[in-house]
């Protein structure tokens, strides 16, 4: 996993091929054969701005950092971003019997409410993180 370090980090490239993958696609698509060059260069801009605000915090190694130590202290929370991740958001995801999110909630002993609840705040907690441990670095304990 890349949040764990366990992979290189992604290339400005890679990074807009993601946001690109997860934002709202409308079902109906418009068919145009010309040349998409500003949505090329949006797509080179978004890239190079994750890229930017990673060496501003000094190195992916930050982020990685942040994830671990959010994995040691909330563990569950945790489990529960990841399994929402694989499980919920795969579109292969069985939907014959009670919902994955139905399934995850039970088994952490919450609502499904929670768990989209956590699902969007671990990141932004991860971030957070990860920006708190650079100001720290530059300005020392507050």
């Amino acid at each position: 996993m890349i949040l764990l370090g366990e992979r290189p980090p992604l290339s400005a490239q890679q990074w807009a091929s993601l946001v690109q993958s997860i934002q709202a696609v409308p079902d109906i698509e418009r068919v145009d054969a010309s040349v998409n060059i500003d949505g090329f260069f949006n797509q080179v801009a978004v890239g190079d701005s994750i890229i930017s605000f990673i060496e501003k915090l000094g190195s992916w190694d930050v982020v990685v950092e942040a994830v671990q130590s959010f994995r040691r202290i909330f563990p569950s929370d945790w489990n529960l971003f990841v399994e929402h991740i694989r499980f919920v958001s795969n579109p292969l995801a069985s939907r014959l019997h009670d919902s994955m999110l139905c399934r995850i909630a039970s088994k952490y002993g919450v609502d499904a409410k929670t768990v989209t609840r956590r699902r969007k705040l671990v990141p932004v907690t991860i971030a957070r993180e990860a920006i708190g441990g650079f100001q720290i670095a530059l300005f020392g304990d507050f």
